[in-house]
């Protein structure tokens, strides 16, 4: 039965979509308005006059307390993630005062000043790390000779290492080659080659530890290893030869005493067994002797 259909129960015109006798929908406008409103509440600007009610208003003034709390919420997260440091066991935490240092975090969770009153510098303290280099250098017996060595280092100081020396990897390579030379240097290239190396070795990371004790750089040496040892390439064909012709040496030096080891003992019986045979017949003559 349609709204307006005369004889309806409750009499009148109940057809919403009229004014007369029933309820009025909201007005778009004013709903509209009333949402811009509550926004620029929320976003701290101000509200004009009311103009649903047709009365003037005075608006709301700026709301500054939701920037004030975002304001405070910021400042306290970017002060906690500069605060607080998580420092790995391998790592320590290197901590400068406004550009001093001032002390060396240990591992675990540890507090600081924030950014930029203090900051933390990590560094690896258990990475063995490894240098390598390669150069020609004159010997004792004024020869020259082609090395290549490898340093092996981790940092045990980590303030010292940042700070005591402007470039400590760097320093530590030219120190490692300065020792190097010194101790090739005093030494013969026929003994560097052959029976030498191991010796060579140790005697460079010793005069290389003696180095950095000067500088401090609080980097400790683990090893010193010569990689490769050889004579200049223009010389190396008759360095060969050299090297064959003493291998060829000591080969037949040892051939012949192999031999020797085995024909004198032999000699020497054969000698003990014809004195023993001498023996038995000068006795069994003399007895013979004896007898007529």
């Amino acid at each position: 039965m349609p709204w307006n259909e005369p004889g309806r129960s409750g009499g009148g015109d109940k057809d919403p979509w009229k004014g007369g006798g029933g309820d009025q929908p909201p007005d778009l406008d004013e709903v509209f308005s009333n949402v811009q409103r509550r926004l620029k509440k929320i976003m701290g600007g101000g509200a004009g006059k009311d103009q649903g009610s047709g009365s003037s208003g005075s608006g709301s003034s700026p709301s500054n307390s939701g920037i004030v709390a975002v304001l405070l919420f910021v400042v306290a997260g970017w002060v906690l993630w500069n605060s607080v440091h998580i420092i790995d066991e391998s790592e320590r935490g290197v901590v400068l005062r406004f550009g001093q240092y001032t002390r060396t975090l240990s591992p675990g969770l540890n507090l600081t000043l924030p950014k930029p009153i203090e900051e933390v510098t990590t560094v690896n303290v258990s990475r063995v790390r490894s240098i390598e280099s390669a150069s020609r250098m004159l010997t004792g017996d004024e020869n020259l000779i082609d090395l290549a060595f490898a340093v092996q280092y981790r940092i045990n100081e980590p303030e010292k290492f940042l700070f005591n020396v402007a470039v400590p990897e760097e320093s530590l390579a030219q120190a490692a080659d300065s020792a190097m030379r010194e101790v090739v240097g005093t030494n013969t290239m026929d003994y560097i080659l052959e029976i030498g190396r191991g010796q060579i070795a140790l005697d460079t990371q010793a005069l290389l530890e003696e180095v950095l004790l000067r500088y401090d750089p609080g980097i400790e040496i683990t090893s010193f290893n010569l990689q490769e040892v050889r004579p200049p390439s223009q010389v190396r064909a008759a360095f060969d030869d050299v090297v064959r012709a003493r291998e060829d040496q000591i080969r037949f030096a040892n051939e012949a005493q192999a031999y020797a080891n085995q024909v004198v003992p032999e000699a020497r019986g054969q000698a003990a067994r014809v004195l023993e045979e001498a023996e038995g017949y000068r006795e069994s003559i003399i007895a013979k002797a004896s007898g007529e």
